[in-house]
């Protein structure tokens, strides 16, 4: 009996060694161009469903499998960005900022649209008066 306890407490570590190995744990910074951290941006690897997001301080931790490739990074306001593992356990990203203007904009009571695809009656109201 005693023989058989130890033969299975070997063949639970081997499994667990095993698997063990197939994962790995990647940490890293994302900040902006500037330097800052940004908090809410999504790293997922590739080809896989896992996801993190990032901290206040723009730190994140992910579990990813061995054969990972490369993470996304992606965030509103921001060009999605790609970096290689290579091996590496530690990735720190800069993601560039997507400046994109709109033009004139309706505000309306249930939404807001762009004001050549609106139809009816607007008028501007000044801020003084928007203020009274």
């Amino acid at each position: 009996m005693r023989k058989l306890a130890v033969l299975l407490t070997i063949v639970v570590f081997c499994f667990t060694q095993a698997f063990a190995q197939n994962t790995r744990t990647v940490t890293g910074k994302v900040t902006d161009e500037a330097g800052n951290p940004l908090a809410g941006v999504t790293v997922s690897a590739a080809g896989s469903a896992k996801n993190a997001i990032t901290d206040a301080k723009g730190a994140y931790t992910i579990q990813v499998a061995a054969t990972t490739v490369s993470l996304k990074f992606s965030s509103v306001g921001f060009g999605e960005s790609e970096a290689r593992l290579s091996g590496r356990t530690i990735v720190d990203v800069n993601l560039v900022s997507e400046a994109k203007s709109l033009s004139e904009v309706v505000v309306v009571g249930y939404g807001v649209q762009q004001k050549k695809s609106f139809t009816g009656s607007s008028s501007k109201v000044d801020t003084k008066a928007f203020s009274e």
